[in-house]
């Protein structure tokens, strides 16, 4: 009885420890009503570009900083750039040429 007693409250006090280390958090942003999920990646930066601002520009904005990289448009506004190769400098050197262009 006594050991049955001490099994069942070290496997109650295991429980309690472990049980908030097995929530996630999950990260989200709301576009047209909709909880879209966010899924973070190291190497990828999404911008939105003021109105008035041509692909074209962006292409070689992005082309003189990082040679290595895929496009993806979401909208005439939004992109997604993705570096090939992870240079985390690069990524911010990116960030911040990419100032001037953003929109807030």
């Amino acid at each position: 009885m006594k050991r049955s007693l001490i099994f069942i409250l070290i496997a109650g006090i295991s429980l309690f420890i472990l049980s908030p280390t097995t929530i996630v958090e999950e990260k989200f942003y709301y576009a047209f009503d909709e909880k879209v999920p966010l899924a973070i990646k190291a190497n990828t930066i999404l911008v939105k570009y003021v109105e008035g601002t041509e692909r074209t520009s962006i292409i070689e904005t992005v082309d003189r900083f990082i040679k290595d990289f895929t496009i993806k448009w979401h909208g005439p506004l939004t992109v997604e750039i993705t570096v090939n190769i992870l240079n985390l400098t690069t990524i911010d050197n990116l960030r911040s040429s990419a100032q001037q262009f953003i929109k807030n």
